[in-house]
């Protein structure tokens, strides 16, 4: 698995709305907001598996934080 980025991972389903098809390009997109660079080191199939494989962790974290909003 490429160098996925747990936190930024889980904040790309956050803003993807859990929609696997536009976490990678949210991964992109913050990716590049916290370095100026486009080349994350991971690709799509990366991030998808990351989430997959920490799913349980991932909903936690993303319910943790929309609780903390509220």
């Amino acid at each position: 698995m490429g160098n996925v980025i747990p936190s930024m991972a889980i904040k790309a389903y956050e803003n993807a709305n859990g929609d696997l098809a536009k976490v990678y390009s949210e991964y992109i997109r913050l990716y590049y907001g916290s370095t100026g660079r486009l080349a994350p080191g991971c690709d799509a199939k990366d991030v998808i598996k990351f989430i997959k494989e920490n799913v349980n962790d991932v909903l936690r974290e993303v319910h943790e934080e929309a609780e903390g909003e509220a």
